[in-house]
Parts: structure tokens; C-alpha cells; sequence
């Protein structure tokens, strides 16, 4: 894990590239508006059509660059990079315990060794995109839940760390909830309603960011679903029928097929690992609006 984290902590240092223009203008942009109190002003952040959740995850190392004097673009940028490269740990770490629960030791250690040094997941790790920091709030659930015994504070942390990945993105709500479905089976009556509650608290919490800063309760989510639904109605997305399964073909080298394909002759052991795959793969080909980060995410399931 060392050795993935350095890997990771050397593109943050010296990679100085953007994955997508929110990365900049909608994100970190945005952060340093909170920390520093000033920055340019995106259309989304004008007319509510983003919530603050994701900018606020690159306050604290901003806020620290800022107390330390550095203020400067060549001095903060790295320190930003460095913290979420970090972040994404949390992604090999819950895959592990995820593997080793519902498999075994074996494969739990390969999916490790993948998950910290898989050339794409170390590459995205220092960009505070949306499709990273959601995922790595479902591992670290799955990570605090997989450990060990289910008691009461793992489950309310895992049901909180799963509202959390809800709220940055909504697009992974079907296999937040398969995974919410499945804590909820296991679970006693106090552990569903621990778990229930700890979600709607981070539910909660974006609501309230949205109302402080928009004036509506969950406001951003509600102008989103607005959006998508007039884009359907409008028959707007998914035009072409492109489902973007050539590009997943590209971003994993061949892999999703090989592993999709592999995964159906083992399909009594690995039919929990087979619905989540689904389930983000179908959400993600409704539109066809892909870009690079999007796809790969897909794929990150796979593992």
C-alpha cells in the first residue's frame, strides 16, 4: 500500500493536467472562492445547478495552504493533488476487505495489489472529480463494514459513508442501494435503522448546504433531475444508441469483456460482484455524454 500511495503522491506532484474543465472551473475553482474569497463564477454556480459538497472537499488542504502562507498556484496546487491522491487509497483499501468477505484471501490481495497499482486508478487519483470521490466513499463503506464484525458504529459510519457517495453522485445511486439492500438483509432491526438513519443524514446535510446557498432544500438535485428529465423527454440523450461499451473495450485494454465473460462461469460465486457491475454500467450508457472519466469508472467495478 506504501508503494501505491507513493505512486499516487508522484502524479499529484508532478502531473499538472486537468481530466475535464469542471475539474477546474466548477471544482477547485470553486474551493478556492471558499478558502480565499475570490475566483471565477461558472453558469452552474450562478443558477444552482451544482452543490457545493464537491468544492468543499478541497477546502481543508486549501484552507491549510492558506494559514501556512502558501497562495500561490505552484504552492497549493501540488499540496490539493497530493490530498485527494491520498483520498483515493480508501478505493484498494475497500477493495480488499470486499474481496476477502464475499471471496477469499487470494483473490482479496490481487484485487490490492490492482487496486494500488492499476496505471488509470493512479493516474485520476490527485483529481477531484466527482466519479473519484463518490467511489472512494463506497470503498471506505465497504471497507469499514467488510473489516470486521457489524456493530452498531460500523454500520451507522458505513450508512453515512454511503449517503455521502450518493450526494456527489447521484448517477451510483443503484449500486449504493444494491449495497444498502444487502447491509439491510444482514442486519438487525437496530443495525436497518441505524443504517437508514446515518444515510438520510448525509442527505440531510447536502439538503442543507443547498438551502443555505440556493434557498431550496436539496435544490441542485432537484435542478438536476429537471434537466435529465428534459433531456429524455426531448429525446436528447442517448440519440445515436451508442452504449460506449467500445470505449470501455479501450480504457480497460480488452479487460471488461475478458472479465465479464470470465465472470459468467463462476456466476454462483461472483453474482454479487456480476449486479454491481450492471448497475453501473447501465446507469452510465442511458446518455451518451461520455467522457473519459466516466467510462473508466465503469470499469473500476470490474475489479
Amino acid at each position: 500500500m506504501f508503494a501505491g500511495l507513493s505512486l499516487r503522491l508522484l502524479a499529484a506532484i508532478t502531473g499538472d493536467w486537468t481530466m475535464k474543465p469542471d475539474e477546474l472551473f466548477q471544482y477547485l475553482e470553486q474551493a478556492h472562492r471558499i478558502v480565499f474569497g475570490y475566483g471565477q463564477i461558472p453558469w452552474e454556480f450562478r443558477f444552482g445547478e451544482r452543490t457545493w459538497l464537491l468544492p468543499m472537499l478541497s477546502v481543508p488542504p486549501l484552507w491549510l495552504c492558506k494559514v501556512l502562507g502558501f497562495d500561490s498556484p505552484e504552492q497549493y496546487a501540488p499540496v490539493v493533488r497530493s490530498f485527494h491522491a491520498a483520498f483515493s487509497m480508501l478505493i484498494p483499501i475497500g477493495m480488499y476487505f470486499f474481496t476477502r468477505r464475499v471471496h477469499s484471501e487470494t483473490a482479496a490481495r490481487f484485487a490490492l495489489v490492482l487496486g494500488c497499482f492499476w496505471h488509470e486508478l493512479v493516474i485520476i487519483a490527485p483529481h477531484p472529480v466527482a466519479e473519484a470521490s463518490s467511489s472512494a466513499f463506497v470503498f471506505a463503506a465497504l471497507a469499514v463494514i467488510m473489516a470486521a464484525k457489524m456493530t452498531t458504529q460500523r454500520v451507522a459510519i458505513c450508512g453515512f459513508l454511503l449517503g455521502m457517495a450518493f450526494v456527489l453522485r447521484v448517477q451510483y445511486a443503484p449500486t449504493i442501494g444494491l449495497i444498502g439492500l444487502a447491509l439491510l438483509f444482514y442486519a438487525d432491526n437496530r443495525g436497518r435503522i441505524t443504517l437508514i438513519v446515518a444515510g438520510l443524514l448525509a442527505i440531510l446535510i447536502a439538503g442543507l448546504v443547498d438551502y443555505f446557498y440556493w434557498g431550496g432544500f436539496l435544490q441542485t438535485y432537484i435542478n438536476y433531475a429537471k434537466v435529465q428529465f428534459s433531456g429524455y423527454t426531448q429525446h436528447t440523450y442517448n440519440a445515436s444508441g451508442d452504449f460506449h461499451l467500445h470505449n470501455l473495450f479501450i480504457g480497460s485494454a480488452g479487460l471488461h469483456y475478458v472479465i465479464a465473460g470470465a465472470a459468467l462461469f463462476y456466476y454462483r460465486r461472483l453474482w454479487v460482484f456480476i449486479i454491481l457491475m450492471l448497475s453501473v454500467q447501465l446507469i452510465h450508457n442511458l446518455v451518451t455524454t461520455k467522457e473519459y472519466v466516466n467510462t473508466f469508472w465503469q470499469f473500476l467495478f470490474y475489479f
